[in-house]
C-alpha cells in the first residue's frame, strides 16, 4: 500500500524471480525479508499472461510496487524495456487509482474487494443481457436454413426435408423434354441481351 513508501524509498523493492508452476517450490522461509508484502489484484499485460489476474512477470510486479508507492517515473522507466510495458498502466488504471487513495492495506483488501464484487456483478449483468437479447431479440439461423427447416442450396424450395423419393410429375428414369417457349426463356435467363 503506499504506506509503505517509505520503505521502498529507503530499502528498495525485490521481486521473487520464478515461474508461477514452480512457486510452491520457493524456499520462502529460507529468504531474509525486511518488509515481506504480496501485491493486490492486479491484471496482467505481459503476452504469456495477458488478462489473467495475478499473474503478473517479475518486470509487472516491481513496476506495481513502485507505482502504488508514488514512484511512477521509475516504474514507467521499468516497464518501458517492453513494447507492452505501457499497457499494464492502461490496463489497470482503475485498480492503480483505487490502491493509491488506501492509506493502509486494510484499506487496500476492502478497495480489492469492492472492486471484486463490483467486476463480477458487472459480468453476471453483461451475461444475462447477452442471453435475454440471443433469447428473445435475435433470430440466429444458418444462412441456409428457413423457417427452423434447414435447406440444402440445391435443394429445390418446394421438396420436403429428408425426401429422397423421385418427384411425382416424372416416372424414375424418364427424360424430360422442353417445349421450344421453355428452352428459349431458359436462353434468355441465362444470357440476357447486351444493350
Amino acid at each position: 500500500s503506499p504506506a509503505d513508501t517509505d520503505i521502498v524509498a529507503t530499502y528498495g523493492a525485490a521481486v521473487v524471480d520464478c515461474s508461477w508452476k514452480e512457486l510452491d517450490s520457493v524456499p520462502w522461509s529460507q529468504m531474509k525479508m525486511g518488509a515481506p508484502r504480496l501485491l493486490p489484484l492486479l491484471i496482467a499485460a505481459n503476452p504469456v499472461n495477458y488478462g489473467r489476474q495475478s499473474k503478473l512477470n517479475c518486470a509487472e510486479a516491481l513496476a506495481a510496487t513502485l507505482y502504488i508507492c508514488g514512484f511512477d517515473a521509475d516504474a514507467k522507466a521499468v516497464m518501458n524495456h517492453f513494447r507492452w510495458g505501457p499497457t499494464f498502466f492502461d490496463v489497470n488504471a482503475e485498480l492503480f487509482e483505487g490502491y493509491r487513495r488506501c492509506a493502509n492495506s486494510a484499506e487496500l483488501v476492502a478497495f480489492q474487494n469492492e472492486y471484486t464484487k463490483k467486476v463480477e456483478a458487472e459480468g453476471a449483468q453483461g451475461r444475462k443481457e447477452l442471453n435475454e437479447a440471443l433469447e428473445n431479440d435475435l433470430d440466429f439461423a444458418p444462412l441456409n436454413q428457413k423457417g427452423g427447416k434447414r435447406k440444402n442450396a440445391w435443394e429445390d424450395s418446394d421438396e420436403e426435408e429428408g425426401s429422397d423419393e423421385p418427384d411425382e410429375e416424372y416416372e424414375e428414369g424418364e427424360e424430360v423434354e422442353e417445349g421450344e417457349e421453355g428452352e428459349e426463356a431458359e436462353e434468355a435467363e441465362e444470357c440476357p441481351e447486351e444493350q
